[in-house]
Parts: structure tokens; C-alpha cells; sequence
């Protein structure tokens, strides 16, 4: 594959959402029209054991959980924004990420796409054929 596919927020449906996950293909989603805001969508099959390494045994308890579903059609933006703006705690550590939901059910996850999480997916290429 030669580069990740990416979506803005208010066009990531739920078929591409099931497109993503049955490939088990890794993605970018973008918020806001700058394209600065970006977070990678995990398939989680793929990427539970690397988010338990990275956010702790514990770390799907109690996570946000963001759905294609929504009244417009889009995700919430403002659960994403907070992702972004809470990406490390106070000893910087990795802090918030997120679950997609498919009707009703985990998906993948969502991390901020910054350089910890640039350097998990680019080390993964080898195993996307």
C-alpha cells in the first residue's frame, strides 16, 4: 500500500468505516478544513495489544466511544478535538484516545497522529500487503 487513506470527519461513513476494518487497513481522518487535526483510525483487531502496551491493561475501560452515526451524518468533532487536546497527562505520557463504533459495536481505535503514534503505524507497513 502505498499511503494511508484519508478522510475528513463529516465524510467517513459507516461503509467506509466497514471497508477500513474488514481490510484491517489503517487510515487518517482529519477535523477542521486545514487538515492539521489528524488522528489514525486503528482497526482493532489489529492494534489492541500495541494500544494496552502504549495506554495500559485497563485502557478500553470507561473510553470514549464515537459513532458514524450521528443526526448529520458526521462524528462527533468535539470528542476528537479533545483527543488532540489531551493527547499526553501531566508526566506526558500517552493520555486519551477513543473507540469507533460500526452499528453498535467496537471497531477501531482513534489516536492522535502525532510522532508516537506516526512511529507505531510506520512500523507496521511491513505486515500491510
Amino acid at each position: 500500500m502505498s499511503g494511508l487513506r484519508e478522510f475528513r470527519a463529516y465524510e467517513l461513513s459507516a461503509h467506509d468505516l466497514a471497508d477500513l476494518i474488514a481490510n484491517q487497513e489503517t487510515a487518517i481522518i482529519t477535523i477542521g478544513r486545514s487538515k492539521v487535526a489528524r488522528l489514525f483510525i486503528l482497526p482493532l483487531d489489529k492494534w489492541r495489544d500495541v494500544i494496552t502496551r502504549v495506554y495500559g491493561d485497563c485502557a478500553e475501560i470507561g473510553v470514549r466511544r464515537v459513532s458514524t452515526r450521528t443526526t448529520r451524518g458526521e462524528l462527533d468533532e468535539r470528542v476528537m478535538m479533545d483527543i488532540l487536546m489531551n493527547q499526553v497527562d501531566t508526566e506526558w505520557r500517552p493520555y486519551r484516545f477513543a473507540i469507533l463504533t460500526l452499528d453498535g459495536a467496537d471497531a477501531a481505535y482513534l489516536v492522535p497522529a502525532n510522532e508516537c503514534w506516526q512511529k507505531q503505524v510506520n512500523g507496521d507497513k511491513s505486515t500491510d500487503d
